[in-house]
């Protein structure tokens, strides 16, 4: 191509590229100027509305506020006590059907039942107004826990298809071991009373086995690891009756396996199978110690408080709730009523 028509194909290349960009910039601002317009019209007609029916609008907003303020005055006060407990051997899943099955039996006025469950008399049953339960507040740590043990039980060709944070957005209530146990009530002093039948709550035949073999598990390895002690405690006997009888004939060599006692350097075997004691004794500890922390189905963490706080959710502050209700009624009937009328009216 000669320099003329190269020339000549760079500024229509240009010129169509300014022009995309311009047909952009344009449908933007249209689409900008339309939402505004829109926005505003809806804006003005509801004010519209509000202005023509305001002899019905504001009377009904009045006399809604104040029967939520007696409504209000008319409902016993709730309070909340709260619950953290750490749970184990799968008895997450039984807590959480036994608090379900309270709120049902508590639905259904069964307060016999209840009162039978917790032992405590019906008067201070008939009080209590729901159970509820969240996953208890985790720090950073415990995250990468869970993350951790989560790779480890999945392929790891799929690993990358669940990132850390995807993992925490994707988690649900049994996802982890720690809970959140909510108790609300009309009596403020009860709670504490509650906690013996919320004891009884986390155990079932299956988190009973799981137990069991979690034990079982311990117990061979604390055999198996105190089997190898005493091994080593015998080599060690050999070892030094050896070293004993060699110190009487020192011209005689002795060994252990394949290494002749006098070529080793002092103390060097019974250094190493005191290392290897030490070694051992150390994950008989361990398995101690998590025979003691796994030893019942669940650590309560913080218990009830002895008096409850106040508790009004949204849901029961009338005084706003009424108000909201009683205009999404008018909005209705008003749509209906144009409806009606368009539909007379067309032809």
């Amino acid at each position: 191509m000669s320099n003329t028509d190269k020339n000549a194909s760079e500024e229509v290349d240009l010129g169509v590229l300014f022009n995309a960009i311009g047909r952009f910039f344009q449908a933007i601002i249209s689409l900008t100027t339309s939402v505004f317009y829109k926005s505003y019209s809806l804006i003005i007609y509801s004010l519209k509305i509000v202005i023509k029916y305001y002899k019905i609008i504001i009377p009904v907003i009045i006399i809604s506020i104040l029967f939520g303020i007696y409504k209000e005055s008319k409902t016993k006060p709730l309070f909340s006590s709260k619950m953290l407990v750490k749970t184990f051997f799968d008895s997450k899943y039984q807590l959480i059907d036994n608090l379900n099955y309270f709120n049902d039996l508590i639905s259904n006025s069964n307060h016999v039942e209840l009162s039978s469950i917790f032992g405590i008399e019906k008067l201070d049953i008939e009080s209590l107004n729901k159970f509820s339960i969240k996953p208890g507040l985790e720090t950073r740590n415990d995250q990468l826990k869970y993350y951790d043990v989560y790779l480890k039980e999945i392929d790891t060709s799929i690993t990358d298809l669940m990132p850390f944070d995807e993992f925490i957005k994707n988690r649900d209530l049994l996802s982890g071991d720690l809970f959140e146990i909510t108790v609300v009530s009309e009596k403020k002093d009860i709670f504490k009373k509650l906690e013996g039948g919320l004891k009884k709550s986390f155990a079932n035949n299956h988190s009973i086995e799981v137990k069991r073999r979690f034990d079982s598990v311990l117990d061979i390895r604390k055999l198996a690891i105190e089997s190898q002690i005493s091994q080593i405690n015998d080599l060690k006997e050999t070892y030094l009756k050896v070293l004993e009888q060699e110190s009487k004939t020192p011209n005689l060599k002795f060994g252990l396996g394949e290494l002749p006692l006098s070529e080793q350097k002092s103390n060097t075997y019974e250094y190493e199978l005191l290392n290897k004691e030490i070694d051992l004794r150390d994950k008989l500890r361990t398995l101690d110690e998590q025979k003691i922390n796994y030893s019942e189905f669940y650590y309560i963490l913080s218990n009830f408080q002895e008096v409850g706080s106040s508790y009004k959710p949204l849901t029961t502050n009338y005084k706003i709730v009424y108000p909201i209700y009683s205009l999404i009624m008018l909005i209705l009937a008003y749509l209906i009523t144009n409806i009606i009328i368009y539909i007379k009216n067309y032809e």
